[in-house]
């Protein structure tokens, strides 16, 4: 628990020093430490996401996460723009919670857990992402704060 918080809320620190494909320094970024899981699944997956209010849906998936969900049937299939073109997607819906972080990795200590969320997963591979996004169909139902070091949340 961080200094400046109420007992009930947390806290995930910035992930920083990250660097451009050039090599140049990009601004520090807020994250969020989280858990999915699906009911075809025996096991959760958890991992990091980057804020991302630009991103209107749940969750934009890295690789890990879509391979989550080879052989399961989407819910949906929708069309969204993913680095300014319009990409066909599958739509899983999975249960979430944010978890504990311990030296910038998830913990299995759920800490709040978050409506039914959508991800969104490009049927291209030219649309896959490294990074895992939250997005504001997700973050609009989380009470928390950026300040610029860290991501308060009140559970």
């Amino acid at each position: 628990m961080q200094s400046g918080l109420k007992s009930n809320d947390t806290s995930y620190k910035y992930v920083t020093n990250g660097a451009s494909y050039r090599g140049s320094k990009i601004p520090d970024m807020p994250v969020f430490y989280l858990s999915i899981k699906r009911k075809e699944r025996p096991y959760e997956l958890a991992g990091q996401a980057i804020v991302d209010t630009g991103f209107d849906g749940g969750l934009f998936p890295n690789t890990k996460i879509i391979l989550y969900f080879e052989g399961i049937d989407p819910d949906d299939e929708d069309e969204m723009e993913v680095f300014g073109q319009v990409a066909p997607v599958e739509i899983y819906l999975v249960d979430a919670w944010l978890v504990k972080e311990m030296n910038g990795r998830p913990t299995k200590e759920k800490i709040l857990r978050l409506q039914p969320v959508r991800v969104f997963v490009p049927t291209k591979p030219q649309f896959l992402s490294e990074e895992t996004l939250i997005g504001r169909e997700l973050l609009n139902n989380i009470d928390f704060c950026l300040n610029g070091k860290l991501s308060k949340i009140r559970i």
